[in-house]
């Protein structure tokens, strides 16, 4: 028995304004504030899928920052897995089907893993004084990740995936949040405070998307698409996180402090040393 749609329009309008389109009826289990195909016949949440480019391009550009500085394996794992969730959001909210929406959630559980593996064994002295117990959680994360794409796929249920999502999620924030409290180095921590305002105001928008969803459509100037908004949020807050994580690793294999180069979107530079790429 397939679960109940999640909608966020009180049930009257919903029907009266969300039409098929070229992808069919919607088969995922959560269709989102902005109108089904509203702005074209191919393209279910039209603001909510290209909004997700930024994501895409927040790992695109991180990728090329680590390729070209040799930054440590698991930070090009950390950029490619920014990139696979922008397409999955992408194709999720392009098309409202069950597959799209397991692109998406999927792989956004199988990337908070990975993220909470990296921080738990951020300092290279814990990973090389216990080195059974770093690749055994590898394992379990693997496992872990490989039994919810199965039970999610069968389940498709928005609320098992937001649970274990969450979850993971305020598991990372704390100890991101325990590292920048750490951290004496003035523009590492300036990222955090930007890592941590975004965090704060995609959030805000998120769930404004889905408490106000008549009202925002009832607006003079039409509905302001927070939901997009949150992926442009979340774009700038994953690729600030990834650099601090970066730029804190670095610091603790070398010795040195790295240099950050920039300032909206900064990057790392290593110091002048043989980096360990693991």
């Amino acid at each position: 028995m397939a679960p109940a749609l999640i909608t966020f329009e009180s049930p009257e309008l919903y029907r009266l304004h969300n039409a098929a389109g070229f992808w069919g009826p919607v088969t995922s289990s959560v269709d989102w504030c902005e109108r089904n195909y509203a702005v074209s016949y191919y393209v279910a949440e039209f603001f909510n899928c290209f909004s997700n480019l930024a994501i895409v391009a927040a790992g695109l550009l991180g990728l090329r920052n680590a390729l070209r500085h040799g930054y440590p394996r698991r930070v090009l794992v950390l950029y490619t897995a920014i990139t696979v969730i922008g397409l999955g959001s992408a194709a999720f909210h392009g098309t409202l089907t069950h597959e799209g929406q397991q692109g998406d959630e999927t792989p956004m559980v199988w990337g908070i893993i990975i993220w909470c593996w990296c921080l738990v064994f951020f300092d290279p002295a814990r990973e090389e004084a216990w080195p059974a117990l770093a690749r055994a959680t590898a394992y379990a994360g693997a496992i872990f990740a490989a039994i919810f794409a199965v039970v999610h796929y069968r389940l498709a249920q928005f609320e098992f995936f937001l649970a274990v999502f969450t979850s993971i999620c305020t598991v990372c924030v704390l100890l991101i949040i325990r590292m920048y409290r750490r951290c004496e180095h003035p523009g590492a921590r300036r990222l955090m405070n930007g890592y941590l305002l975004s965090l704060a105001g995609g959030l805000v928008v998120w769930i404004a998307d889905q408490k106000l969803c008549d009202r925002l459509h009832a607006l003079p100037t039409g509905n302001p698409q927070f939901h997009a908004w949150w992926h442009v949020a979340m774009s700038y807050n994953l690729y600030l996180s990834a650099v601090f994580y970066t730029h804190q690793r670095l610091a603790l294999q070398s010795g040195k402090q790295p240099i950050l180069v920039g300032s909206f979107l900064p990057y790392v530079e290593p110091p002048r040393y043989h980096l360990r790429r693991k």
